[in-house]
């Protein structure tokens, strides 16, 4: 006799965070070597609010220093008067003790793009240090929970990047790393506009909040196309791919964000962000439950499957990793597959992609040699004895 499929529980929206959730007892990151070969990041390997959906939030906010033009007018020689000013405020602040300086003009095309690939630095700037652009430098914490870009589109980025659905702790540790600078650097200010920034879009605040979020269930009722539009009619929300603007969604991921920044206080943009993400969160809940309930035998093909290709294929390209991982991912959520630890699930997220391959593995390959190293460490993380 088939067993009733148990009614969902009833969705309760976490309590806001005011503080940084403890870091996981791991040793962090001490060096950029590290740092481009570790995958011991918080956000990988933390755990938050709505953790199954939400893979992470972030907070950043643009900043330029008063008296310099903007980096895409600027010199070599002000882009590098704003990266010294940047370095001496980092030395002298107590709250950069344990931070390092990565220079981007000293890495491999694989080494920026591997910190693209762990959010630790955007796709514009390390298009900008393949292009040879000087003075562009990454400025990373422990855990990589804070970072700060240099001579991104904005003279400084700072942003916080933690697991879960967390924006009120990522903008708190923001806001005080931003003070912090604030000490020893005057930032272009306006009392009628709020912070001046390269793009109009951003000038008041200068802030983004998103979030990461996982919505399998959603793609496979054919509904994400209406979840983008609902977040679209949010007037100030916008919708993004795995790595932000210009990007597409991959693995059933994407990011959503605000769009205005100038007008409603910081606390607001989080607040608004934060509502619509419940929304969409309490939504893919509905979802998974109806499809345990509804589809339960193609629903569990169809993970099964998704897990038996990845345990034993030879050869297998990123994208297609990416999208296998996901269904994989509900399988083990929806408890139909045997356990596996979100921490692995969310570092092959990360290691499966193409530049943190290479460097991880060391191997310098074509794409048949990297999509077959790419399978083997799959089939190791994956099998039933990992």
């Amino acid at each position: 006799m088939t067993q009733p499929t148990p009614e969902p529980p009833p969705f309760e929206p976490p309590s806001s965070e005011s503080e940084i959730l403890p870091l996981p007892p791991r040793r962090h990151t001490t060096s950029a070597q590290e740092a481009l070969r570790s995958l011991d990041l918080h956000w990988i390997h933390g755990e938050g609010p709505l953790d199954q959906i939400v893979i992470c939030s972030r907070v950043r906010v643009a900043r330029n220093l008063q008296g310099h033009r903007f980096p895409s007018v600027a010199t070599a020689e002000e882009l590098q008067a704003v990266r010294d000013k940047t370095a001496a405020a980092v030395a002298s602040s107590p709250r950069f003790r344990d931070f390092f300086t990565i220079d981007l003009a000293t890495l491999s095309t694989a080494e920026m793009h591997t910190l693209v690939e762990k959010h630790l630095a955007s796709p514009m700037i390390s298009s900008l240090a393949e292009q040879g652009a000087a003075a562009r430098a990454v400025v990373l914490g422990p855990y990589g929970v804070l970072g700060m870009m240099i001579n991104e589109e904005d003279h400084l980025r700072l942003q916080c990047l933690l697991p879960g659905l967390n924006l009120e702790a990522a903008w708190n540790q923001v806001s005080a790393t931003d003070d912090a600078l604030e000490t020893d650097l005057d930032f272009a200010f306006s009392e009628h506009l709020g912070y001046f920034t390269t793009c109009p879009s951003n000038v008041g605040t200068g802030m983004r909040a998103s979030v990461m979020l996982h919505l399998p269930a959603l793609a496979l009722m054919n509904a994400l196309d209406t979840i983008k539009s609902q977040i679209v009619g949010q007037v100030g929300l916008a919708v993004r791919g795995l790595y932000g603007e210009g990007s597409g969604i991959q693995g059933n991921l994407l990011q959503i964000s605000n769009q205005i920044s100038l007008g409603p206080s910081e606390d607001d943009l989080v607040a608004k962000v934060r509502g619509i993400t419940e929304r969409i969160v309490e939504q893919e809940h509905s979802a998974r439950h109806r499809l345990r309930r509804e589809f339960s035998a193609q629903l569990g093909d169809k993970v099964w499957r998704a897990l038996g290709v990845m345990r034993h294929a030879q050869v297998m390209t990123a994208a297609e990793a990416l999208e296998l991982l996901s269904t994989v991912r509900l399988g083990v959520e929806l408890e139909i597959l045997p356990p596996v630890s979100r921490a692995r699930l969310n570092e092959l997220l990360v290691s499966i992609r193409p530049a943190t391959l290479h460097i991880l593995t060391g191997v310098h390959s074509d794409p048949l040699q990297a999509d077959m190293i790419r399978a083997r460490r799959i089939r190791q993380e994956l099998s039933e004895e990992a």
